[in-house]
């Protein structure tokens, strides 16, 4: 897949998720075979008012690279001057509008997936962010609304008239969230109303449901949310199955290991840097990160019995060493794990699918 002058290797790509896809965890799905990945998704207006909260998210590296950078809000000159700023400080490969958060507290700034109610409004943001900046633009959008206003093809005919490079479909309309299935024809209906590249989101559990999607949809890669929470070797499985091999599945030590790692980038990445809140309560940079790390611990553990026992001990945990021995006991028992069950593996998947 091509987006503007960047070339895209690989069929599946990290999406932006708030609270998730920081450095460290951006760091850990390279490693596992992720190419192209995302910031959290960053307030336009903090990051031109100068928060240190909305610069903190644009942290990156030289390693990070190809970089997405998401940014969400309604002003159209604050989205221009913003991607100006988040340019600049990261040099990123892809400036993203986020069009389809479903949040309610967003929406009701008229930002994320408010943003689909007003086509000729997405096509001026998405105009004055191309402007601003030498990059590719992008957006993600969701199907509609509400499932009575689907304007899915509307809005993203705006989002190429407005110049941006690609557009992401999340099959599914703001008010479903992340619940019920998602309507993967749509992305379909889409790659056939626009010239520029679509890529896929939804309902992605497994690494074949990505080849199922692009099958199905036509979509030129597929973005995974979710899944890659618990399985962040996912990446690697798609990359295996196109050259149809057997998808990995890392043993209880792997695991572990890939853990080990992953708190000892976040621990790395957050020093120098703790939230108002934490600094309060007198927490060091390691137990920070442990803290912001615990739903994360709680994804790794997701599918292997007994981690209800690894859960219940959350919020004791306040250091590496806890943490990982917590894990330990959970990952013994990594060889019954089961994996989650591909929408596209479901036995009513291709009515599921259909609109």
């Amino acid at each position: 897949m091509r987006v503007g002058t960047l070339e895209i290797g690989d069929s599946a790509v990290l999406a932006p998720m708030a609270g998730v896809t920081d450095l460290a965890f951006r760091k850990i799905a390279r490693e596992l075979g992720c190419g192209l990945t995302y910031t959290e998704f960053v307030s336009a207006d903090g990051i031109v008012r100068g928060g240190p909260g909305s610069f903190q998210l644009l942290r990156t590296a030289e390693w990070d690279r190809p970089l997405g950078v998401q940014i969400f809000g309604s002003d159209t000159a604050i989205l221009a001057e913003a991607a100006r700023i988040a340019y600049e400080k990261t040099r990123c490969d892809i400036l993203d509008l986020n069009m389809g958060c479903w949040v309610p507290k967003v929406v009701r700034r008229g930002a994320g997936a408010a943003l689909l109610k007003n086509p000729r409004h997405v096509e001026a943001i998405v105009k004055a962010v191309a402007a601003a900046i030498p990059i590719p633009v992008t957006a993600k959008i969701r199907a509609g609304f509400s499932a009575d206003a689907l304007n899915f093809v509307e809005v993203g005919q705006a989002i190429e008239q407005g110049g941006a490079q690609a557009v992401t479909l999340h099959a599914r309309v703001r008010s479903q969230a992340h619940n019920g299935d998602p309507l993967w024809d749509l992305i379909g209906q889409l790659k056939a109303a626009v010239k520029i590249p679509v890529m896929g989101n939804g309902g992605v559990l497994t690494a074949g449901d990505v080849l199922a999607m692009k099958k199905q949809t036509g979509c030129d890669a597929v973005m995974i949310g979710r899944a890659a929470l618990s399985q962040p070797w996912i990446f690697r499985q798609v990359r295996e199955l196109e050259r149809g091999e057997k998808p990995w599945v890392p043993s209880g030590a792997e695991r572990m290991e890939i853990v080990r790692r992953h708190l000892a980038y976040a621990v790395d990445m957050n020093e120098g840097w703790q939230t108002r809140s934490s600094k309060k309560k007198g927490f060091s940079s390691e137990q920070h990160a442990v803290l912001k790390m615990r739903g994360m611990l709680v994804q790794y553990s997701n599918g292997i019995p007994g981690a209800s026992e690894f859960r219940r001990t959350l919020n004791g945990l306040d250091s590496v060493e806890r943490a990982l021995a917590g894990l330990a006991k959970v990952f013994e028992r990594a060889d019954e794990w089961k994996a989650p069950r591909g929408f596209a593996e479901s036995d009513d998947a291709e009515e599921s699918c259909a609109a």
